[in-house]
């Protein structure tokens, strides 16, 4: 799209998903039948290791920040804060075009 490469993305509450993971089993009637998630496009990031290293080395820096030494220390030392307006903006899907989009941007 648009000269750059993309994955497709669907989070597990999305209607293909559902659709998806009810199609394999005829018997298993979903729990609930309106979808939550979302479906769309996401810039590709490389290969797999490289993405888990990444996160990986994140969590590593919030480890340091929380001053654990292990996932124990981490658990043990996490707080929760307070989020502004603008860290909640932050916390929406973003960096992914969704369907509703792609016709009128490209």
């Amino acid at each position: 799209i648009g000269g750059r490469y993309y994955k497709q993305y669907r989070g597990m509450g999305s209607p293909s998903a559902m659709a998806k993971r009810y199609s394999l089993d005829r018997y298993s009637m979903p729990a609930k039948g309106i979808a939550e998630g979302v479906e769309g496009w996401v810039p590709y990031k490389g290969e797999v290791s490289t993405v888990v290293r990444e996160l990986c080395e994140g969590l590593r820096a919030a480890m340091g920040y929380a001053g654990a030494k292990s996932i124990r220390d981490l658990w043990e030392k996490g707080r929760f804060g307070l989020l502004t307006s603008a860290g909640m903006e932050e916390t929406k899907p973003h960096d992914i075009l969704l369907p509703s989009e792609t016709v009128e941007r490209f």
